[in-house]
């Protein structure tokens, strides 16, 4: 299945699974196909490609975890952590 903006689900064994997408309204039947998700109201966008009715909320600092690392890894199949 290809992935569209606004689908919410998993990944298993590297497939990823669509329980809904949150474009859709929630009682949309291609949202049925694992259950039928509690109602919520749709994303919307408006003419210049912006939700318009999401809340933004920013953290009052940058967040990071020690075991990752912004280094670049092209040219490397293997992740590397920052304490490497």
């Amino acid at each position: 299945m290809k992935v569209s903006i606004g689908d919410v689900g998993y990944i298993s064994n590297g497939v990823f699974y669509r329980m809904f997408n949150v474009m859709l309204p929630w009682n949309d039947p291609s949202n049925r196909k694992l259950g039928i998700p509690d109602p919520y109201k749709s994303l919307s966008l408006d003419c210049s490609g912006e939700f318009v009715n999401i809340r933004k909320l920013f953290f009052g600092r940058d967040y990071n975890t020690p075991n990752v690392s912004g280094r670049q890894n092209t040219h490397s199949p293997q992740a590397r952590t920052s304490r490497e």
